[in-house]
């Protein structure tokens, strides 16, 4: 009797058991760290928040869109409180592989959907090096800015989706040549970082020692450069090709490869090879 009981019951647990619905695993980017660290964040940039971002990042399962957001964001933070190092260091986890291969390294909005279901970050790894080789330049490792800032415009070659990143990396190597009194290629360098949008003061005042004639058709050009690429990277994205008309992504997209085709042009014929 009794056996036949605990029979009965274990079948009873077992039909339990069976029917009773599977726990839903918890979304890794929804995890207690990286909304503590939006929350601190919104304060200012601090080491408890900038380590929230991390934490966040190392969740088990986590995303690449998420580990690489939280990565950047706890660079920004780390930047703002001149934690040299350790912001560096963020850095260079981005750009190392297997998280630099991730496709969340575009410059479409930070969450925007790109081609292959990943969201964006809303960097690149142009830009990225770019930040790295200003890091190696301030502390004078003049060496291994040269190679980033080098890498960095090897990367984004005449690609709109990316020409623009590279202004940080055309400023160093500006100011570089200027240094060693290489006059002519510091001055052509400039001119490249100008018309990509640096606001560098060095750049600045290469440029404004130029002719009135030669000023006002570079101030043109980068005006118009950056009016044909702004809505590039967006516009070849998933979320753009969807939220926007066929008709006007192809626009978009024909105006700013033309724009690039036309500085690559310019840069051939008047300025010659890097």
């Amino acid at each position: 009797m009794f056996l036949s009981r605990l029979s009965a019951l274990s079948a009873a647990a077992g039909a339990v058991l069976i029917a009773a619905p599977a726990l839903a695993e918890e979304d890794p980017e929804d995890a207690a760290p990286c909304h503590e660290a939006v929350a601190l964040s919104l304060l200012g940039p601090t080491i408890r928040s900038a380590d929230a971002y991390l934490a966040c990042a190392k969740v088990p399962g986590q995303t690449a869109y998420k580990i690489a957001h939280s990565r950047y964001e706890r660079f920004a933070q780390l930047a703002a409180m001149d934690k040299r190092d350790l912001a560096e260091a963020e850095l260079i986890a981005l750009s190392t592989p297997p998280l630099s291969r991730a496709p969340v390294f575009t410059n479409a909005p930070s969450g925007a959907i790109v081609i292959g279901g990943e969201q964006s970050i809303g960097h690149t790894q142009v830009e990225i090096l770019g930040l790295r080789a200003k890091f190696r330049f301030v502390a004078q490792d003049y060496p291994a800015a040269l190679d980033l800032a080098n890498r960095s415009i090897a990367m984004a070659g005449y690609d709109p989706g990316v020409l623009l990143d590279t202004e940080a990396a055309f400023a160093l190597r500006s100011r570089l040549a200027l240094a060693a009194k290489n006059n002519e290629q510091g001055i052509k360098l400039a001119v490249r970082a100008y018309l990509r949008g640096s606001d560098d003061p060095l750049i600045q005042e290469v440029i404004g020692q130029q002719g009135a004639t030669i000023k006002d058709q570079l101030a043109t050009m980068r005006a118009q450069l950056r009016d044909k690429l702004a809505s590039y990277p967006f516009a070849i994205s998933a979320r753009g090709r969807v939220s926007n008309k066929p008709e006007d992504v192809e626009r978009v997209v024909s105006e700013a490869k033309a724009a690039a085709a036309q500085l690559e042009a310019f840069e051939r014929e008047q300025l010659g090879p890097l």
